[in-house]
């Protein structure tokens, strides 16, 4: 009876800030495009067809199956991003259920603090990923698939497991910084191999390291390495810890308290840390997977720590203070999952309790002031202005002054904004439809 209490109670809860999270993008969001969109959507503006769309660069990456997925979408609906934005929301949503599902996976039960899940998962502090510039390779897509690649790891043994975690790890490497487990698959794998006793099981996973390491190789073939070139150089070493407390720190910003950003950072850095080399030791310095939930945990602490690593190295020469930028909050949910479900299998009940206490009310506290914040508000609004002064005027600059916002960076690329306006306006898309 307390088990099916706390299942209801848990289900409650994840219904209730999913239905918020998608009101909240709903009414945030401005169908107009902006930003990356601009040279995402070259491929509808291009027509481009379904094999250039899935390889598709974006930064270092490429955009994949769900960039199809989303410029089919696009083209049904008059390239509105309104419906972009809820179709991201969408995604997350599933990922917060997957995370739950992977929670039940591991632990066998849901319990009444298992709402710390949908509650990290579904808050607004990753808002620009939904209401500013709403395309789901980047991250969203790849969370989604994280928490279903651990799912599979946390299966069973058979050939089915294999297989779907080949499939699932090949739309992760050509799924925005999805590639990053990429880099994990093999080594996993491996460990799996001499992990098993069944030859045909072994035959499988074969197989699939084989592929995970064409897959790698498949992403890096052709990829424009200088478009986001690092900026990590001798001259700002001294910058790499204070910005990477920040980033660790960014699920904090909305607290608008830098004293807090920082302090949640170290503390969220250093137990994430601890909680990595304890399961590394016994996944990887072991020689074996058979843990499962030391392998999730793996999982899930290197998609957090490798991003890390190579966001510092793309944009610590810029403003330390980019290190808040809310599109990155998103990467640093997997590694909060994980520090939760390190909590649940701590040695000490009295410590595990505290534990789960505290770290039920920082999230709920840091959801709340996601949705109180004014920023999704203030980004929605300049972005309303710009298209309606747009509307009324058709002049770039002009609109650029007026409403003190850019829907696109002075860049050379800029000179083709015009013409892109026109075609929409030509052909009554996006915002003039």
């Amino acid at each position: 009876m307390r088990r099916d209490r706390a299942t209801l109670v848990v289900m409650v809860v994840f219904a209730v800030v999913a239905a918020r999270l998608l009101w909240s993008i709903y009414q945030g969001s401005v169908n107009i495009l902006f930003m990356d969109q601009w040279d995402l959507y070259d491929v509808l503006f291009e027509n481009k067809n379904g094999w250039e769309t899935f390889f598709r660069q974006g930064g270092n990456h490429r955009q994949g199956v769900i960039f199809v997925i989303d410029m089919w979408l696009a083209q049904m609906t008059h390239w509105n991003t309104i419906v972009e934005a809820v179709f991201v929301g969408a995604l997350m949503v599933g990922a917060g259920y997957l995370a739950l599902r992977l929670k039940k996976a591991l632990f066998g039960k849901y319990e009444y603090s298992d709402v710390i899940i949908p509650v990290v998962c579904l808050s607004l502090v990753p808002y620009e990923s939904f209401i500013a510039t709403p395309f789901p390779s980047l991250s969203v897509f790849p969370l989604l698939m994280v928490f279903g690649y651990c799912l599979a790891w946390a299966a069973k043994n058979g050939t089915a497991k294999y297989v779907v975690i080949g499939l699932v790890n090949f739309l992760l490497v050509f799924s925005g910084y999805g590639w990053i487990v990429g880099l994990v698959t093999p080594g996993l794998l491996v460990l799996s191999y001499g992990d098993e006793g069944n030859r045909k099981w072994r035959l499988i996973i074969g197989l699939m390291l084989v592929g995970s390491v064409a897959s790698l190789v498949g992403l890096v073939t052709g990829l424009d390495m200088t478009i986001d070139p690092t900026t990590l150089t001798r001259e700002n070493w001294g910058l790499v810890v204070p910005y990477m407390v920040l980033l660790f720190g960014n699920f904090f910003r909305p607290t608008k308290n830098l004293d807090v950003v920082i302090a949640g950072g170290v503390g969220y850095l250093v137990m994430g840390g601890i909680l990595f080399l304890r399961s590394f030791g016994r996944t990887l310095l072991r020689g074996t997977t058979k843990d499962p939930t030391n392998v999730v945990l793996v999982i899930l602490l290197s998609m957090t720590g490798l991003y890390t690593i190579f966001n510092l190295a793309g944009r610590v020469g810029f403003n330390i203070f980019n290190a808040l930028a809310s599109r990155y909050g998103i990467f640093y949910i997997p590694g909060l999952v994980a520090i939760y479900f390190g909590l649940l299998r701590w040695g000490n009940i009295r410590i595990a309790k505290l534990g789960k206490g505290v770290m039920m009310g920082i999230v709920v506290g840091i959801y709340l002031l996601s949705f109180a914040s004014e920023e999704p508000g203030v980004f929605s609004a300049k972005k309303r202005a710009w298209r309606d002064c747009y509307l009324s005027h058709e002049n770039i600059e002009f609109c650029d002054t007026t409403t003190d916002f850019m829907i696109y960076p002075n860049t050379p690329n800029k000179a083709k904004l015009k013409a892109k306006l026109d075609y929409l306006k030509n052909n009554k898309l996006n915002l003039f439809y």
